[in-house]
C-alpha cells in the first residue's frame, strides 16, 4: 500500500489555490484560442438571445460565420452553458391525465389575412397541454381578454 504524499493535517494547511493545484487534473491546460473566442462571443450572444424570433441556432450560425473554424453546434451549446453555468434541467411534474390544463400565449402575434379584401388582422396564438398523451395543440384568437 502507498502512503499519501500529504498527510490529512498539511492538506488543511492548504490555501485553495494550492488544494486546487493539488487536485488539477493533467489536461486542464490555459483556455485554447478557439474557447477564448467562443467565450467573447458569448456576452454578445446572451443579449441578442433576448429579442424575439432569437435562437441559439441563429447565433451559432452567426458565430461560426465570424469563427469558420470554431465549435460544432454541440461543443458551442455545451461550452455556453458552462460559460452561463448552467445545465440542462428537466422535472417530473405527477398529474392525472387530464386534470390541469396548461396555456401560454407565444408572445408574438401572427396575421390572418382575408383572401377577398387582402386586409391582415393580428391574431394572439397560445399552445395549450390537457397533461395527456395526446390533446396538445394551440389556437388563435382575434381578442384577447
Amino acid at each position: 500500500m502507498r502512503r499519501p504524499s500529504y498527510l490529512m493535517m498539511s492538506i488543511e494547511k492548504l490555501s485553495d489555490k494550492e488544494l486546487h493545484q493539488l487536485f488539477k487534473m493533467p489536461s486542464e491546460k490555459g483556455v485554447s484560442d478557439r474557447l477564448e473566442k467562443a467565450q467573447s462571443f458569448f456576452p454578445h450572444m446572451q443579449k441578442e438571445i433576448k429579442r424575439p424570433g432569437v435562437t441559439r441556432y441563429r447565433m451559432w450560425e452567426e458565430y461560426l460565420i465570424k469563427h469558420p473554424d470554431g465549435y460544432s453546434r454541440s461543443q458551442f451549446q455545451e461550452r455556453y452553458n458552462r460559460w452561463r453555468g448552467t445545465t440542462k434541467l428537466s422535472m417530473r411534474i405527477e398529474h392525472k391525465a387530464g386534470d390541469k390544463l396548461y396555456v401560454d400565449y407565444t408572445g408574438k402575434k401572427l396575421q390572418v389575412i382575408d383572401k377577398q379584401t387582402g386586409e391582415c388582422t393580428p391574431v394572439e396564438v397560445f399552445v395549450y397541454d390537457f397533461c395527456s398523451e395526446k390533446p396538445r395543440g394551440f389556437s388563435a384568437s382575434y381578442n384577447v381578454t
